[in-house]
């Protein structure tokens, strides 16, 4: 009999266990019991679905299917993601609370040493405080001031076009790739000054465009955004794949900076469809680093920050 009851303690308390794991730390949960938590399991969804090799599922579907009926219940729930439980909100109130009690922080804060951190850096998006303010200071103007026309941005729009109509007759047409160009072409032209042929017909594709897209592969892979202790030592020894990620995004920032302030560059010019005024942008970045204001670094970060545009096209 003894067996038994010590047989069924250790079950229980094993269970106990497995369910402290996967759910919220009490110092979390316990001021705020009415908050209700999305299983683990839907974290780590898009990661048991390519193990067993099914297609993924979007993001709309995801949300609607195991988000969206927690936090209509009251604007808030407890999520897994990058390691560490996060309070994810939908309702305005809560929104501007969140927004005037704390502060901002990237992906270097929240998760250092992984490879997305190293993406993105510490920039003008991520920052705040007196760092935010040194960024501004510098990205402010340019980015803030409209164009004086509209001919690079509707360069970019007309190249898109012509790709389109180039593959009719043609059994499909893979929209994220052509959307990531154009993305990356209207950038180059409108704040850069640049035109680096992203929407051309070439084939291969630019070498910047093939080299972001192997970024993109190898960094958002669900297993190591919900892990992402194991990008540090010594786990990253078990999974040399990070260190090719990481490699990748060496890579890209290197033909990033070359490409912007080569001698190579091509620069927009009338026959490109803009002016010939070199960037601002890229003049007052490259003055604050020869001037000491900024660091190598930082000037890298902030170009990165401003090339990751793909999410604000999504909508077209």
């Amino acid at each position: 009999m003894w067996i038994i009851s010590t047989l069924l303690l250790l079950i229980s308390y094993l269970a106990w266990s497995i369910q402290v794991l996967l759910s919220p730390p009490l110092r979390l949960t316990r001021p705020n019991p009415q908050v209700p938590t999305i299983p683990i399991w839907v974290s780590l969804l898009p990661l048991f679905r390519r193990w067993f090799g099914l297609p993924p599922l979007g993001q709309d579907l995801l949300y609607q299917r195991y988000l969206s009926p927690r936090l209509e219940r009251i604007g808030a729930a407890w999520i897994f993601f990058g390691g560490r439980w996060n309070l994810l909100v939908n309702d305005p109130e809560a929104i501007k609370q969140v927004l005037n009690r704390f502060e901002k922080s990237g992906n270097h804060i929240k998760i250092p040493n992984s490879v997305i951190a190293r993406l993105t850096g510490s920039n003008i998006i991520s920052e705040n405080g007196q760092k935010w303010k040194k960024f501004r200071k510098v990205l402010g103007r340019p980015i803030s001031s409209p164009p004086s026309d509209l001919v690079d941005f509707q360069t970019s729009v007309d190249n898109l076009f012509q790709r389109i109509d180039r593959s009719k007759g043609k059994d499909s047409l893979l929209v994220n790739p052509l959307l990531q160009r154009y993305s990356m072409d209207t950038l180059c032209r409108v704040l850069f000054r640049v035109d680096l042929g992203f929407l051309s017909d070439e084939s291969p594709p630019p070498e910047l465009h093939a080299t972001h897209t192997l970024v993109k592969q190898n960094i958002f892979d669900p297993f190591f955004l919900s892990f992402p202790m194991l990008d540090e030592e010594p786990w990253v020894k078990l999974f040399p794949q990070r260190r090719r990620a990481r490699s990748y995004v060496d890579r890209l920032e290197t033909q990033l900076v070359k490409a912007l302030t080569g001698k190579d560059r091509g620069e927009v010019s009338e026959g490109t469809g803009g002016s010939s005024q070199k960037s601002i942008l890229l003049e007052e970045m490259s003055r604050a680093v020869m001037e000491g204001r900024w660091t190598r670094r930082e000037f890298i970060d902030n170009v990165k920050s401003e090339k990751n545009p793909y999410s604000r096209h999504i909508p077209l």
